[in-house]
């Protein structure tokens, strides 16, 4: 940890965490082995218990002295875990190890001891936090159930649309199912689901834009990242009347609907639906 009290003109990656493990269904670890240049080493599988700790098979590379203490993350993104020990093997490929989670570490006595004064200072009791790249970034997060969402800041040239697939691939996993409507009366339905069995996506919403609202079915608790460029704020937005438009707004800042909507659209209004 550092703590940052001056500006950095390199572009960095603050890592989120993750002390709910039941999410973890897959990892990878980040180390520097035997002091050598950074690694990767990856595990396809979710990790086993043994007594407090985790027990990662690595399927691609190993863990050698000099990696303790590294973060193994999940398919998030997040560190849940950190390397302690590995079992010494026959052919010196040291690929199974034993990880502590960030769980058991999380309470202690004093700031010395625990991870909880230093990740939640404030008492929050997150179970999580996303990661953060300052430069080119957001993460939206996502409750079990229907979430609300639009996605302002997508990685396309301009205002263009973005492959659906792309966007949604990170937490397809968790996600029951997208819904958009869009079009005049009656509008048209899109769908977008990802199939379990046959292990690939099912439906017509091809794509998302940034000037489109989006409904989201989630089975459990998630977080996506977004990279690229937000959307210009002066951005026409296609409205169509005696029907509901699922829209998405970009707003430089907090508005009131008299600021942030024109008076052709004010004066036409019947209702407005959100969720924060």
């Amino acid at each position: 940890m550092r703590d940052v009290t001056d500006s950095i003109n390199c572009p960095f990656y603050l890592s989120g965490w993750d002390r709910d493990s039941i999410y973890a269904d897959s990892s990878f670890l980040i180390h520097h082995p035997q002091g050598d240049v950074k690694k990767l080493s990856i595990d396809f599988d979710p990790p086993e218990y043994e007594e407090q700790d985790f027990l990662i098979e690595f399927d691609i590379g190993s863990f050698e002295s000099h990696s303790s203490g590294a973060p193994l993350f999940n398919s998030s993104f997040s560190v849940f875990g950190l390397a302690n020990r590995f079992y010494e093997t026959p052919s010196c490929e040291h690929r199974t190890c034993r990880f502590t989670k960030i769980s058991d570490i999380w309470d202690g006595s004093n700031s010395t001891n625990c991870l909880k004064s230093w990740l939640d200072p404030e008492n929050t009791n997150v179970t999580f936090l996303p990661g953060y790249n300052p430069f080119y970034s957001d993460v939206k997060i996502f409750h079990s159930g229907w979430n609300w969402v639009s996605f302002p800041r997508l990685n396309r040239n301009q205002n263009d649309e973005q492959s659906s697939l792309d966007v949604l691939d990170s937490i397809k996993e968790r996600m029951d199912v997208i819904e958009h409507r869009k079009g005049c009366p009656p509008p048209q339905r899109y769908l977008l689901r990802w199939n379990y069995t046959i292990q690939d996506w099912q439906g017509n919403l091809n794509c998302v834009e940034s000037t489109r609202g989006y409904k989201i079915a989630m089975g459990e608790q998630a977080f996506l990242p977004i990279c690229g460029e937000i959307v210009s704020s002066n951005t026409n937005i296609e409205i169509c009347e005696n029907t509901e438009n699922w829209i998405g707004c970009f707003l430089p800042k907090s508005s009131s609907f008299s600021d942030a909507l024109s008076v052709e659209v004010l004066s036409h209004l019947n209702y407005v639906l959100a969720e924060n």
